[in-house]
């Protein structure tokens, strides 16, 4: 991002604390007009409302800071059609933990499109929230809000292996994502009230194979830790005391499982050792904030392995010389051919194919449920 138009810590401060004292007000002044207590200046239901355009009007403004990140964004949704840089790849990486946080944006939209938000308490308790129930928002919006993230990040990653022409960690990063949004899937369209546990097993070993395999890709290669000759860490470390890595290798492991629960919606529970077809709400929010943790934890660590040993290949030379230094870096050779276009294909169609197999095998489950 561009360094004038990052904001000082102070300045992160100020807008944190403005934005509570905001949100914090408008929910007092909500309950009380709901309870009685406050003349009825507005439908208590206008508040969030408010609420809400005042964030979007936070988000977008200022532009000169903002213009950088959406930028970003939209370079992401649009892989992989356009070349993918290090920022792009953070940014997906970064959508992948939140989504929980936009299954409730597309909550809330729905919420005030629908005119819901006008409804007293007695019409919401006689009538519901009929749109939340409905077959459009259930098996299309939540599961596409689920896959999209992971889905975006195969996809750079297919554009990466088509623009280095590396198998390898383009490929095997296809092949993490592909298993994430497989067990996401399956999750999404699995029946919540379904009894067969062999198929709850079958999803769990499915579950534990893909965290300890994205657990692994974590440490491995985001992190480049793992050498035996330097403690199961590496040769160049900005930290200089190794507990912290051995720390964050312990979070990440725990962490990881929460992360892939994460991704499977509201009134989902496929675990075979849980009764319950849904999850209490206290555990939701409990994982959105470990995961934002999880997240801003290996955010430090891959950025610092990028900056010491451009693993992914995003800068273009192996070394970067100094403005007193003759330039002596070596171009990294380039192949091309009709083979690689192939492999992307086979990727792409893999992945899509895994996704399939399991809506097909949770809608054939969803079926022969009673």
């Amino acid at each position: 991002m561009d360094p004038r138009a990052v904001s000082s810590p102070l300045q992160v401060f100020n807008n944190v604390a403005a934005e509570t004292v905001v949100y914090l007000a408008n929910l007092l002044l909500y309950y009380k007009i709901l309870m009685n207590r406050f003349p009825p200046i507005l439908p208590a239901g206008c508040l969030p409302l408010l609420l809400c355009f005042y964030v979007i009007f936070q988000v977008i403004y200022p532009v000169h800071k903002s213009k950088e990140f959406w930028r970003v964004i939209i370079r992401s949704l649009v892989a992989p059609l356009c070349k993918v840089d290090f920022f792009a790849t953070y940014v997906t990486d970064v959508m992948t933990s939140s989504v929980k946080t936009t299954q409730d944006i597309a909550w809330t939209f729905c919420f005030f499109l629908s005119g819901d938000f006008l409804l007293n308490l007695e019409d919401y308790h006689r009538k519901g929230l009929s749109w939340q129930h409905s077959a459009v928002y259930v098996n299309l919006v939540i599961p596409a809000l689920c896959v999209l993230p992971l889905w975006l990040r195969f996809q750079q990653c297919v554009r990466r292996y088509h623009d280095t022409q590396k198998r390898f960690p383009h490929l095997a990063n296809c092949l993490k994502y592909s298993m994430s949004f497989t067990v996401a899937l399956f999750g999404v369209f699995s029946p919540p009230h379904s009894t067969t546990t062999a198929v709850k097993i079958l999803w769990f070993v499915m579950y534990v194979v893909s965290t300890l395999y994205t657990f692994s890709w974590d440490v491995l290669q985001d992190w480049g830790l793992g050498h035996p000759m330097y403690g199961f860490l590496r040769k160049k470390r900005l930290f200089p005391r190794s507990s912290v890595y051995y720390a964050a290798v312990v979070l990440d492991l725990v962490l990881r499982f929460n992360w892939l629960y994460s991704l499977i919606p509201p009134g989902h529970n496929p675990l075979p050792f849980m009764h319950s077809s849904t999850l209490p709400v206290v555990i939701t929010t409990n994982v959105i904030v470990c995961e934002f943790l999880r997240r801003t934890m290996w955010g430090f660590f891959r950025v610092e392995n990028e900056h010491l040993n451009n693993t992914e290949g995003y800068r273009s030379t192996d070394h970067v010389p100094l403005h007193f230094t003759t330039p002596t870096a070596r171009e990294k050779p380039r192949k091309k051919g009709v083979l690689v276009i192939g492999e992307v294909l086979a990727v792409t169609v893999g992945g899509i194919a895994m996704a399939t197999a399991a809506i097909m095998a949770a809608r054939d489950q969803m079926r022969a449920s009673p």
